[in-house]
């Protein structure tokens, strides 16, 4: 019984020692870096307490470009009682596993075994086999193929890793930082192409807007009238020219009245063309405005697209500038030509209405 006591004692020395030994190596990082999901990375003691000895610190260190391996361990009797902490970096997120072990060393050989972790179970049991010479650990590991692998450790301290693990976390933000810049390039592009392809979609619409068929309505409107006077003065030569007669003459002129009133609605349509030209002007200017502005976002920022140079900005600038020119023009010539038809159209009445005022009956 008191050999048990005396060996439960032990026990908890030997604990307390190794608790006392990683608690020199394992505090809070201070650093600004984000903190991995699955734990922290081993790092510098407070500055408010008793910096340990630098062998205190020292352990075994492997690094590669995606992953950094620190062991340490306190041996007693070939004993080894110890932790391995482990950084993976994926090419874009940096994460931390941390697995305690025990194991054995007899001479240069060196075996442990894993326990697990608080995060990651799968590592229980698992046994590294290896040899420790001169400066080098070498550990031998069963891989999930079943094939072995081998990582070769070289002397380092937790300084040497916590180095290593915020070169990780750089790389994260870098890369980080790339792929905002990517985003934000791909957006602009994608806007550019979108203001530029709306502005050749408003061009095209403004080419497309015509007054003939609204300068036809005049005209036709016109024609009509010219065929009712030319009937009101043949009405107004039958004989004998009587009341009756005269009343046939005075409902020409009432018709000759109704097509000077669908002027009326002519203008209104004409004033409508003129709205839409107006509307697709007033897109093409903004559109323009914002094309413009987006391109030296584009510029500034898509140094690596070359699918839009500035020639093709250029060019649908100037094609949409041209184009509202036209439309001035359209504007203006239409404005001439249903103006020349409404005023012969007035005239025409106008005449036709001094004809029938000066028309005496026969009683």
């Amino acid at each position: 019984m008191s050999c048990l006591n005396f060996s439960y004692r032990y026990q908890i020395i030997i604990l307390f020692i190794i608790f006392i030994l990683f608690l020199g190596g394992c505090g809070t990082p201070k650093t600004d870096s984000k903190p991995f999901s699955s734990g922290e990375p081993i790092a510098k003691e407070n500055s408010n307490m008793r910096e340990p000895a630098r062998s205190q610190q020292l352990g075994w260190l492997y690094k590669s470009d995606y992953e950094t391996i620190f062991i340490r361990w306190v041996e007693t009797d070939k004993n080894l009682v110890g932790q391995l902490q482990l950084v993976k970096f994926n090419g874009k997120d940096a994460t931390s596993e941390t697995h305690a072990f025990n194991g054995i060393r007899n001479g240069s050989d060196i075996s442990i075994t894993f326990s697990g972790s608080i995060w990651v179970e799968d590592w229980s049991g698992i046994t590294w086999t290896g040899s420790l010479k001169g400066n080098e650990l070498t550990l031998v590991f069963p891989c999930k193929d079943g094939t072995l692998g081998t990582i070769i450790f070289k002397p380092g301290s937790v300084e040497d890793y916590n180095e290593a693990v915020l070169g990780f976390q750089n790389q994260a933000d870098t890369i980080a930082a790339l792929e905002a810049l990517q985003q934000k390039q791909e957006q602009v592009r994608k806007e550019l192409l979108n203001i530029f392809d709306e502005l050749n979609e408003n061009t095209s619409e403004l080419a497309s807007i015509s007054f003939n068929d609204v300068v036809s309505e005049y005209q036709a409107q016109l024609e009509e009238m010219q065929s009712d006077f030319t009937k009101l003065r043949q009405d107004a030569t039958v004989q004998p020219f009587n009341s009756y007669q005269l009343g046939v003459v005075q409902y020409d002129l009432g018709v000759l009245d109704y097509h000077l009133g669908c002027y009326d609605y002519h203008t209104n349509s004409y004033e409508r063309r003129v709205d839409s030209i107006r509307d697709s002007q007033s897109r093409i200017n903004s559109n323009i405005s914002s094309l413009q502005m987006t391109w030296k976002n584009y510029h500034n920022l898509c140094s690596s697209y070359n699918d839009i140079n500035s020639q093709d900005i250029a060019l649908v600038i100037n094609a949409a500038r041209k184009e509202v020119s036209n439309s001035e023009l359209k504007i203006e010539e239409a404005q001439k030509q249903v103006t020349s038809y409404h005023n012969q159209a007035q005239q025409l009445y106008q005449t036709a209405s001094s004809f029938v005022a000066g028309l005496k009956p026969i009683e």
